[in-house]
């Protein structure tokens, strides 16, 4: 008799913990790795001046190099721009063209932004270049330009090539010639800036390729 109610309590036990229901508690971790969730960014994929303004009329505020990785801050779209956030530049932004660059990340959310305006015309009031000419000998770049005198009251000039201060001139300059050694197929960019009292004007920007 006792092995028999030994046997049935045994029994009882067994089928207790087989109804019992299972633990189906789960963490959810979040998937931060969607692409669609992640910083929009800009990869340059060869050197690229960055303006401040989409388009070649705006001065060249930081030529970047190769690699360098930079935050979308907004978009352009009708000519392929992106302003991107530089610590280079005076204002924390500036304009990259797509054309050389690479963009990843939740880009299709950027904002569009309306350009500024043009400091170009400005500058053409006083600071015309009348003629500017380059020629390309054995991976040599000779670049001139002339230019009119028209300021009264500038402390001098300067001459920038791909956005890099190259030379500074002195009152009543009219005229400067460059050359140095160029990879085939390498485009260089050129502008004429006047310094005075009143701030700074900049001719528009003159480009060169061998």
């Amino acid at each position: 008799m006792k092995h028999i109610r030994f046997l049935l309590y045994s029994l009882f036990l067994i089928t207790f913990t087989a109804c019992q229901p299972a633990d189906t508690t789960t963490t959810i971790t979040p998937n931060t790795s969607i692409p669609g969730n992640s910083v929009p960014m800009l990869t340059v994929r060869e050197a690229t001046n960055c303006r401040a303004g989409p388009g070649t009329d705006y001065e060249i505020v930081f030529t970047y190099t190769a690699g360098t990785k930079l935050e979308i801050a907004g978009r352009y779209e009708p000519e392929n721009f992106w302003l991107v956030k530089s610590a280079e530049s005076p204002t924390g932004l500036c304009w990259m063209w797509g054309e050389y660059a690479d963009v990843t990340g939740n880009y299709a959310a950027v904002p569009g932004v309306t350009p500024p305006a043009t400091s170009s015309s400005a500058s053409s009031e006083v600071l015309i270049v009348d003629q500017w000419e380059y020629s390309c000998d054995g991976g040599t770049l000779t670049f001139k330009m002339n230019w009119r005198d028209r300021a009264t009251n500038e402390t001098g000039y300067r001459i920038f090539r791909d956005g890099t201060l190259l030379a500074e001139l002195p009152v009543d300059s009219t005229s400067y010639k460059d050359s140095f050694s160029v990879s085939a197929g390498q485009n260089v960019e050129y502008y004429l800036q006047v310094v005075g009292p009143d701030g700074l004007l900049n001719s528009a920007v003159m480009s060169a390729n061998c």
